[in-house]
């Protein structure tokens, strides 16, 4: 019957008046369509769980996503560039610094070389960065493979005269940079009449490249004090020693090398050195 109906009741109020007079709850439906709902209490069996069928986790899940993912403006070249946000995610791993605290963002090509720096790799098995120039990684077996601005190398073919003291390096043709530097030296010359079979010289040397030298007198000549250890040297000794010259030699410093025996031939001395200050 129609709430407005006039029907007498046992309490002779109408049915539109009885329903005007009760306060939502259970057991009392209300057409709400077009309509509001003042009363903020909770009802039970009233309050919506689900939205279009799903919980609230459903929404969460990225795999239940739809549309167009946004672009990352930025390619691999440092140019304005529609790369989508899952291909930086497919170069971007998330690693923690050496404390193990901040995370950091390590971008990371398809070949695994970390992004505008051919020396570093990234392992994603091992979660690791390897480069024979970064601190720490797996490749370095030495100070002088974790230096790269302050290592040098090269390679001298020495014929020995013996008693006599020969150039190897002049200024700047090897070391580059002044400084105090740690030095190493290969010798193996049996082949070439020598007697040292497999011998490492080491010692420790002051370099001043690219600066100039004026000097002639004694003061020019400084030896180099060697540790030496290998196969076997036998009667046979390698020496160093820098000498500083005048105008009549480019008044560039030299280092000079010297052998008490005579070679046949020449024989390969490598150098390592290693800037120490």
């Amino acid at each position: 019957m129609a709430s407005d109906s006039a029907t007498a009741l046992v309490t002779q109020q109408s049915i539109k008046a009885y329903v005007d007079a009760q306060t939502p709850g259970a057991g009392v439906f209300l057409p709400l369509a077009g309509g509001t709902m003042a009363n903020t209490n909770l009802v039970t069996n009233m309050n919506a769980d689900l939205l279009d069928g799903q919980q609230g986790s459903y929404y969460l899940n990225y795999a239940n996503f739809t549309g167009t993912v946004p672009t990352w403006n930025q390619n691999t070249t440092g140019n304005a560039a529609t790369a989508s946000l899952a291909s930086l995610a497919s170069r971007v791993s998330i690693n923690s610094d050496f404390s193990g605290t901040y995370p950091m963002l390590v971008e990371v090509e398809s070949s695994g070389m970390i992004y505008n720096n051919p020396s570093v790799t990234y392992n994603g098995t091992s979660n690791t960065l390897t480069s024979p120039n970064f601190a720490g990684a797996s490749t370095a077996n030495s100070l002088y493979d974790l230096i790269p601005n302050g290592a040098f190398t090269t390679t001298y073919a020495f014929t020995s005269t013996a008693g006599t003291y020969a150039e190897v390096m002049s200024g700047d043709d090897v070391i580059t940079a002044a400084g105090t530097y740690s030095v190493q030296m290969y010798v193996s010359d049996y082949a070439v009449g020598g007697t040292q079979y497999r011998e490492y010289y080491s010692g420790v040397m002051s370099w001043n490249a690219p600066d100039s030298t004026n000097d002639t007198g004694i003061g020019a000549v400084s030896e180099i004090v060697l540790h030496r250890a290998g196969h076997a040297a036998n009667t046979g000794i390698t020496y160093l020693r820098t000498r500083e010259t005048g105008s009549t030699e480019n008044n560039e410093l030299r280092l000079e090398i010297m052998c008490n025996k005579t070679y046949t031939g020449a024989s390969n001395v490598v150098f390592k050195f290693v800037r120490l200050i």
